[in-house]
């Protein structure tokens, strides 16, 4: 398995806060059988977590040897996950973005928290995200609001070339009713592409682990399923492929 989406490097943002968390969350990607991770620290431009390539090569290097010093065998890549603000496409044309394992693929988050106060016309600035030559796959989209009120916006993404990512924590927790009955709608309408964890921390709800949506996708969809989600898309994401769809 691979988690292509999680806060590991520490310091940056809300997730890890100290080199022995970034490790222990590793630690717990290794020990639930992932033989990849991607590191995407928030990217805000503009507005906070203005964690561009420069600012967390050198924590992700930090990172590596320490993985060197004790001898982990899995393997860790950087990336981040990019807020479309409006800074944002100034910043993918300056390549300022950590783009996941420096390939072409661009995590894109929608604005939708009440606390980013901005206007922005997200269709716009995924046109122009893939007018640039990336590649958009869409960080949790059961979250948002906008596909909330408006379910047709998933097409219409995906018509303009977009990919989805579900975070495993919207399958497993039903106490977030919304989220979890649009995840579980997305998944029967082909509206998923990779699954991932969105981990903040190595203890809690939110660790990096897939082993138990693996299983239950198995369950419910078939091991070609589960493994297309979780282990083949990632690493074309990871080697800068296309993906594959349902």
């Amino acid at each position: 398995m691979i988690d292509t989406h999680c806060h590991i490097l520490f310091g940056v943002d809300d997730g890890a806060q100290t080199l022995h968390d970034s490790i222990e969350m590793l630690k717990v990607a290794q020990a639930d059988g992932m033989t990849n991770v991607v590191s995407t620290s928030h990217c805000v431009p503009g507005i906070k977590f203005e964690n561009d390539k420069e600012t967390l090569l050198p924590i992700y290097r930090e990172i590596v040897a320490e993985m060197k010093r004790q001898n982990m065998e899995i393997e860790f890549h950087l990336g981040s996950e990019l807020m479309l603000t409006p800074k944002a496409i100034e910043w993918l044309k300056d390549g300022r973005i950590a783009t996941l394992n420096d390939s072409k693929w661009v995590l894109c988050e929608i604005p939708w928290n009440k606390n980013l106060q901005f206007e922005i016309d997200e269709d716009q600035a995924i046109r122009s995200v893939l007018e640039l030559g990336y590649k958009v796959i869409i960080a949790h989209p059961e979250r948002y609001p906008q596909v909330h009120e408006n379910y047709g916006k998933l097409e219409y993404w995906k018509s303009l070339g977009c990919f989805f990512q579900i975070n495993s924590t919207s399958l497993l927790d039903p106490t977030r009713e919304a989220n979890h009955k649009l995840a579980w709608r997305m998944m029967e309408d082909g509206y998923c592409d990779v699954i991932a964890t969105d981990a903040h921390r190595h203890q809690g709800t939110r660790t990096n682990q897939l082993g138990g949506i693996y299983a239950l996708i198995q369950e419910k969809f078939g091991e070609l399923e589960a493994k297309r989600l979780m282990v083949d898309n990632p690493l074309r994401l990871i080697q800068d492929g296309m993906l594959e769809r349902r």
